[in-house]
């Protein structure tokens, strides 16, 4: 059965994962979805409900260490507030690229978030909260990548 609070985990951390790979040569490609997805779980009451549901984070980590453990994933520090959800410049910029061409493409019903709105939700948890799991890092990276090329957009801000 499709659970709606486990579907915003399982983003959450397969965007950790992607976030901690170190391959330069990671396909973005229809990958930005995922970030898009999370944005809107967070914003509607599934995400604020998964959020605070410590157990159900603790269940998809344990799940994801038994089925897709490889050196890169770093589960762990999805438990101790090292989630990861903004990725570093050359991956940031592909997945940019990737969301203007699917909105292109209209993946999205009706008019999607900015793209600097999609990783703001992930810039604010690296940046500041440490509850359920999310991390309190590199603040000033977050910050520069959503001040650069992120912010380019001729859409309207969403709910954010």
């Amino acid at each position: 059965m499709l659970v709606p609070a486990r579907t915003f985990w399982e983003k959450a951390i397969l965007i950790h994962v992607a976030c901690n790979r170190s391959d330069p040569k990671l396909d973005a490609d229809r990958q930005s979805r995922h970030w898009h997805d999370l944005a809107v779980l967070a914003d509607h009451a599934i995400g604020k409900t998964a959020i605070s549901d410590r157990q159900l984070l603790e269940d998809v980590v344990r799940r994801k260490n038994i089925f897709f453990r490889a050196s890169y994933t770093n589960y762990e520090a999805c438990l101790s507030g090292g989630l990861r959800l903004l990725p570093a410049a050359p991956l940031l910029e592909a997945l940019r690229i990737d969301y203007e061409k699917m909105i292109r493409d209209r993946m999205f019903d009706g008019v999607p978030p900015t793209f600097a709105n999609s990783m703001a939700f992930g810039a604010k948890r690296t940046a500041g909260r440490r509850t359920s799991g999310f991390g309190a890092r590199n603040t000033q990276r977050a910050k520069r990548h959503l001040c650069s090329k992120c912010q380019r957009s001729k859409f309207r801000p969403g709910p954010s």
